[in-house]
């Protein structure tokens, strides 16, 4: 079966059976659908039930699913064009309090040169499939656009990072992760598993695998610029490491925090920006599951992985490293109390690594 063009290297990106760790949610889909985005969580269910467009969308797939499959002629090749079994353990896993998220099925389109996707019902579909609460968009009817078999449901849809052009290290080197992306790099520097704010070590960790919009979109991109002169460009979501050891969304961030640069100095926010940009976005996963060594460098501040957006959720807003560096030297100018969230000295408990994963490379 054809894979999207734009994808790449879509070996890298392949849907495959669900895989747990240590009681984490570990999700098989690595595509992030900007381009197709709906909204909602399972807690909404008590109060707001109809504001879970992603879960409309995957309840219609699967109502068409049980359709096709047993009550209309037994029609299994059609029934998979909407659901595929394996998605059941995701959406449940993504759905656990831990993570609460409404994962939902995108759809592609190898005949469609533009995107190579097809979007279903939802809030940015066409007029014909049209939708913005649970109940409407579960209900529009069972049909997909064309019947030369180019369109099925192909995977689950997660959050996405970098702007292309920001330089992200591999090796002793930096590169853009969306080239990095392009070139099929294998391998990302990371800090070790003991690191410190007091002590930052690096090792050379190999790439599970990367997470790439399915195709390009206008999105919110936050430009984060230090006092240093540097800067960085990420998704409202993207975590990033404060020089307190917490790992915050960008969006969370406050001019007065500082950001931590890779030779362990704090670095004060002098402001940020949001902006609306057409474009693609990059992240990815490295091998090992601990939380230390799913922090990456990028523009040469610490910032984490695609885990810490879809699997490690509960740890955003956390002290994630015991630090040497003295509070009372952190920059704190023009960050307010009430601005700030306190970080719990509540110790981590490690997360074991992944059994079959091949062992990191020091540097």
């Amino acid at each position: 079966m054809k894979k999207i063009a734009l994808l790449g290297s879509c070996a890298l990106l392949a849907a495959t059976a669900s895989t747990s760790f240590a009681g984490e949610y570990y999700p098989a889909n690595h595509w992030r659908c900007s381009a197709d985005q709906l909204y909602g969580h399972p807690s909404y269910q008590a109060s707001y039930p109809e504001q879970r467009q992603g879960y409309g969308r995957t309840t219609w797939a699967r109502d068409a699913y049980k359709y096709y499959r047993y009550g209309a002629g037994n029609n299994l090749f059609l029934a998979t064009k909407f659901w595929k079994s394996w998605m059941d353990d995701e959406v449940e896993a993504a759905a656990a309090p831990a993570y609460d998220l409404d994962i939902y099925p995108v759809y592609a389109d190898d005949n469609n040169a533009t995107t190579g996707i097809w979007k279903g019902p939802g809030p940015q579909s066409t007029a014909t499939w049209y939708g913005t609460t649970f109940s409407i968009i579960k209900s529009r009817p069972w049909s997909l656009p064309k019947a030369d078999g180019s369109v099925y449901a192909d995977a689950l849809c997660e959050a996405g990072c970098y702007s292309p052009e920001q330089e992200v290290r591999f090796g002793d080197g930096f590169m853009p992760v969306a080239e990095a992306f392009e070139v099929g790099e294998q391998h990302v520097t990371t800090l070790t598993p003991q690191a410190t704010l007091g002590a930052l070590s690096f090792m050379d960790n190999d790439i599970a695998r990367w997470t790439v919009d399915i195709a390009p979109a206008d999105q919110a991109i936050l430009t984060i610029r230090m006092q240093s002169g540097g800067e960085l460009r990420v998704t409202a979501e993207h975590p990033v490491l404060t020089s307190e050891g917490v790992m915050k969304k960008a969006s969370d961030l406050v001019v007065g925090e500082s950001l931590v640069r890779e030779d362990g100095s704090p670095d004060p926010i002098m402001s940020t920006e949001r902006k609306m940009v057409f474009t693609k976005v990059y992240n990815l996963r490295p091998t090992t599951t601990d939380l230390l060594s799913n922090i990456l460098v990028a523009q040469g501040y610490l910032n984490g992985s695609v885990r810490y957006q879809s699997e490690y959720l509960k740890y955003l807003n956390r002290r994630l490293m015991r630090s040497n560096v003295p509070m009372d030297v952190i920059p704190r100018t023009g960050a307010t109390s009430a601005q700030r969230q306190p970080p719990t000295s509540a110790p981590i408990a490690p997360i074991a690594p992944l059994q079959t994963a091949p062992s990191p490379r020091r540097r």
